[in-house]
């Protein structure tokens, strides 16, 4: 049969008439990866929503970390979903083209051991109905979500309320299969553990979360792992000269969860500084954040990814109390005035541009825009077609071409699948920024042909023209 496709004598082959393009942003997974928490979009109006990335985009950040509370989505059983509490927020994250690290959290009541009759909140939920959302949220925002981080700090009861690490860790091996059978090239994150001391019946402290979870058999089951390193009393670089002995600092547990991993990145998916009204705390909040991103650069590259700053703006949690540190983490304010921390990270992403990966040259120039390079792989490809025909009468020879022929049009069209996607545009990227995604569907004008779907560079509809096509 492919003797017959390839010299067009007994079957014409399909040709391709129309292909769609659907692109999607890459978290690219480098320290020099700089992402915001866009914590403020709930009840927010679509405009409001496209402002503030807008806003973030124009300092050059092109990643965030997107709550996705799963209590509110389902909040029925049966797949009873509420997608319009998160459509807005995907939707504009996607028409910008921003890499989304999808945050889940929050267990509807009917979803935990304790009933339905519970408002959604911090249970350990049951693993059929975690595996069934994952499912249905993987398949409808497969085109937007970069990364899945499997729920937050689940090392504190109040994210978390049973804290138990084998519990988490099965919630992982049953998300994990289904998410890459969804989502090959899509980035698991697992952890989200908050750096803290164990206090019995509250929280436990990462290291012994994570060596748990890697006891029962938890590294299989996802691509990076994330940690919170909040600090308090010092920045991050200093560690905590004045901790009690034996207790690790925020820095000290990290470096301990990195040398823990092998073959996995930590990710940092929150750390910031709570900046009130006063002059003085929000220049202290640029400075630990910037000591934070520059010691981070010092790591092996191999062993660190993505920063994470918490958060977009300041939001009001407790408008009773100003005096409460959580009102004041944005990088801007409630109004978007910028802070310090804000005009200092604009300048970082700037001064450490993406690493560009050089690309040996060929005998024929890039193509400079997607229909170009499409039509310069089928014009190879007729090209290997033609040297296949010539040894027609060679079957090894001739099977062996066309394989090449078809792997070289399908090599140029699809990236290979990675837990760690790579940047695909690294020549044109900048720091922090995003490589693409893409998925083809290639229809055939053959009717009753199946559709083929391979990954390819372009953002929109191509039609070839009639002479093209033939």
């Amino acid at each position: 049969m492919a003797s017959a496709y390839a010299s067009g004598l007994f079957i014409e082959p399909p040709r391709l008439t129309t292909a769609k393009y659907d692109m999607v942003a890459e978290i690219t997974t480098t320290p020099t990866t700089v992402g915001v928490n866009f914590s403020t979009w709930a009840g927010q109006t679509a405009q409001q929503i496209g402002q503030q990335l807008d806003q973030l985009q124009a300092i050059g950040v092109t990643n965030i970390r997107v709550l996705v509370p799963w209590g509110l989505i389902e909040p029925l059983a049966d797949d009873w979903y509420r997608w319009d509490v998160i459509d807005t927020v995907m939707s504009a994250a996607a028409a910008r083209n921003m890499g989304v690290l999808a945050q889940i959290n929050s267990t509807p009541g009917w979803a935990s051991a304790g009933g339905a009759t519970l408002p959604p909140g911090p249970y350990e939920p049951t693993i059929a109905a975690f595996a069934d959302f994952m499912k249905d949220f993987a398949d409808r925002y497969k085109n937007t979500v970069s990364a899945y981080e499997i729920w937050n700090e689940p090392n504190y009861r109040a994210f978390f309320n049973t804290l138990d690490p084998v519990a988490y860790t099965n919630m992982l091996k049953a998300v994990y299969p289904i998410l890459k059978q969804i989502d090959p090239t899509a980035t698991v994150v697992a952890g989200a553990v908050g750096a803290t001391q164990t206090m019995p019946g509250l929280t436990v402290n990462p290291v012994d979360f994570v060596q748990a979870m890697l006891n029962n058999g938890a590294a299989n089951f996802f691509d990076a792992l994330s940690i919170h390193p909040y600090v308090v009393d010092t920045p991050y670089s200093v560690g905590c000269p004045t901790c009690m002995p034996g207790m690790l600092s925020p820095k000290q547990q990290l470096e301990a969860i990195m040398n823990m991993l092998v073959g996995k990145k930590v990710w940092i998916s929150e750390f910031g500084l709570s900046a009130g009204p006063t002059g003085a705390a929000a220049q202290q909040q640029s400075a630990w954040i910037k000591d934070l991103l520059d010691y981070w650069q010092k790591y092996d590259p191999t062993k660190v990814g993505p920063v994470f700053l918490y958060a977009d703006r300041d939001v009001l949690f407790d408008p009773d109390n100003l005096s409460n540190p959580e009102n004041w983490y944005g990088l801007w304010t409630s109004l978007g005035v910028p802070k310090p921390a804000a005009d200092m990270l604009k300048d970082w992403i700037a001064a450490h541009p993406f690493p560009v990966t050089p690309v040996p040259p060929t005998s024929t120039p890039a193509a400079s825009n997607p229909i170009a390079a499409l039509f310069a792989a089928f014009q190879q490809m007729a090209q290997s077609f033609q040297q296949a025909i010539s040894s027609f009468f060679n079957p090894g020879s001739f099977i062996q071409s066309f394989v090449n022929a078809i792997s070289n049009l399908f090599g140029f069209l699809r990236p290979a699948a990675t837990a760690a996607p790579v940047a695909a545009l690294a020549a044109t990227e900048t720091a922090g920024a995003t490589a693409a995604k893409m998925a083809v569907t290639v229809q055939p004008d053959t009717a009753g042909d199946a559709a083929t779907e391979v990954a390819a560079p372009a953002t929109s509809d191509v039609t070839a023209p009639a002479a093209e096509q033939a």
